[in-house]
């Protein structure tokens, strides 16, 4: 069997503040006390009887557009094209919650709340830290689905490491 050689490369860094909402790409990042990279899922919208929302149950998270700071000061929330007119807001982060659950909640439609997690909140509870991909990877799963996007794939795997140098699925 040949066995052909790979030079992995990453490729980019992406940080997602808040679980389910927009990524930020960063040149570098600090890897935190748990193993995920600081500033990654800090944020986490919650029911009031503690459930995860997640973009995965609730669609909606999706038409909402998060811009941060350079620095993640801040956080700006806002939805286009809402008939509801929620009105976009700034709220300090990773500090404000209580405000930004009330943003939430109206937009939502029902009270949640938004907790702070400093390590961060990870999909998988045993295996925490930064979730890597192959540019080669996300690029098959658009040819198997047709109108795809790369950008669109990166959005719905959500990882925070994407390296290229690399066949596809080899991070498996």
């Amino acid at each position: 069997m040949e066995s052909k050689l790979t030079f992995p490369r990453l490729a980019r860094i992406q940080i997602h503040p808040i679980k389910s909402l927009d990524p930020v790409e960063v040149s570098a990042a600090t890897i935190g006390s748990a193993g995920s990279l600081q500033f990654d899922r800090a944020w986490a919208i919650y029911t009031l009887d503690g459930r995860l929302i997640t973009a995965t149950r609730v669609p909606a998270l999706h038409l909402i557009r998060a811009t941060y700071e350079p620095n993640f000061a801040t956080v700006t929330l806002a939805v286009a094209n809402d008939r509801r007119n929620i009105p976009v807001a700034t709220f300090a982060f990773p500090a404000d919650t209580a405000s930004a659950a009330e943003w939430f909640s109206k937009f939502l439609g029902y009270p949640v709340m938004v907790r702070h997690e400093p390590a961060g909140i990870p999909d998988d509870l045993i295996a925490s830290g930064p979730t890597i991909i192959s540019t080669a990877s996300l690029q098959t799963v658009c040819e198997w689905f047709s109108g795809i996007t790369l950008a669109e794939a990166r959005l719905r795997f959500r990882a925070t490491l994407e390296l290229n140098g690399v066949p596809p699925f080899w991070e498996d």
